[in-house]
């Protein structure tokens, strides 16, 4: 089904000689770049994940608005770094498996693949658990794309589905006002969609005040193989522009015919306000282990289920308990309780009023045989 998606815009928009900035050519690019996102369906890869911090951080002062009582707040700038001075590094691995708006992380240790960490989420529920310290959390995915463990740039959905980290691509091109196709930046053949910042603070489009590039590569499927965001700074007739997020797929990896998926990618995060606005302050590369990774194959459904071990500390913020895994699984328990409840609470309620007939009818008769006995015993008094 995607294969056909992709094929009847990509097709048509290639049968022309050129592409032109036209609002029926720039709604093709929107539908290839929607359908070439879908080409992937699930996956099971495990990525490696290195961030570089290219800039450091100083004091810039204290906050002293703060309530009566509490202590200023420190306020830190970023900086360049120094001369010999050595950028932070910091790597993850990770495991991950998606389909069907079901995912799961595992936290991997460099040269084990016993995981430290396991999230397990769909729509309606997230379920986290860390082996290192024994506990669980139970609670509600904040967005469809849950990152938690992985974090935004380790998120394999963000090298082909997302604009950046923000949102979905073809929600932010079709939400935009003014959207434009820029052929003459696709050096390559790529089509390149543009959506310019939006001016309204009240736009319901997250980033209103940035604006999007999009590289739509037809060498690999129409992927993306760029994205750029970016901001528009100063006065009318002096404003510059100045890069806010970049994301370069360096490789792709043909897993089927004509099917391909990002293997390497390098995404740099951008410092957008302050002295430095416009230099790089985060670099992060990803790398899919191909080895270890498969596209578009059935997942089987336990791969989403998540069972706490015994002993584990669970804070169920669904539920508002918390309590500890004990060898009887007591989360099983707390759902029958609660079952229970609710049908005793129902049966309560649909009990018929003659209930109520009955205890009095009973309560007469036993005042009835109390005076009967008083009666028969007091017979030696009224024979005087």
């Amino acid at each position: 089904m995607c294969l056909v998606l992709w094929a009847m815009p990509s097709v048509a928009i290639q049968a022309r000689e050129s592409v032109q900035d036209t609002p029926e050519d720039v709604e093709l690019a929107v539908g290839i770049l929607d359908a070439a996102s879908k080409a992937i369906t699930s996956y099971d890869v495990t990525v490696d994940v290195t961030y570089t911090w290219r800039t450091s951080s100083e004091m810039a002062g204290v906050r002293t608005d703060v309530p009566p009582g509490r202590k200023p707040i420190p306020v830190t700038k970023a900086r360049k770094l120094r001369p010999g001075e050595e950028a932070a590094i910091q790597k993850n691995r990770t495991r991950q498996v998606y389909s069907d708006n079901n995912r799961r992380v595992e936290v991997l240790p460099e040269s084990s693949d016993d995981a430290v960490a396991v999230l397990v989420a769909n729509l309606t529920e997230r379920r986290q658990l860390s082996r290192i310290d024994g506990s669980g959390i139970i609670s509600a995915p904040p967005t469809e794309f849950d990152n938690a463990l992985c974090g935004a740039y380790g998120d394999y959905l963000t090298y082909f589905r997302t604009i950046g980290v923000y949102d979905l691509c073809t929600f932010v091109f079709r939400a935009r006002q003014g959207v434009r196709l820029r052929p003459e930046l696709g050096k390559n053949g790529e089509l390149v969609l543009e959506a310019a910042p939006d001016a309204d603070p009240d736009a319901m489009v997250l980033k209103h005040d940035w604006g999007f590039r999009v590289w739509l590569d037809p060498k690999h499927g129409h992927l993306p193989n760029r994205i750029e965001a970016y901001q528009i700074v100063g006065e009318a007739g002096t404003e510059k522009e100045f890069p806010t997020q970049s994301i370069a797929v360096d490789e792709f990896f043909e897993f089927h015919d004509s099917l391909w998926a990002p293997i390497r990618i390098t995404a740099t995060e951008y410092i957008f306000k302050g002295e430095l606005i416009g230099d790089p302050n985060l670099e992060v590369t990803a790398l899919v282990d191909t080895a270890r990774s498969r596209w578009n194959i059935p997942i089987p459904a336990e791969s989403f289920s998540l069972e706490f071990p015994s002993g584990t500390q669970v804070a169920d913020l669904l539920r508002k308990v918390s309590y500890v895994v004990g060898d009887r699984n007591i989360e099983k328990n707390l759902e029958r309780i609660a079952v229970d409840a609710a049908d005793e609470v129902g049966q309560a309620q649909e009990r018929p009023s003659g209930v109520t007939l009955t205890a009095v009818l009973s309560a007469a008769t036993f005042v009835v045989l109390a005076v009967l006995i008083g009666l028969w015993l007091l017979r030696p008094v009224f024979k005087r």
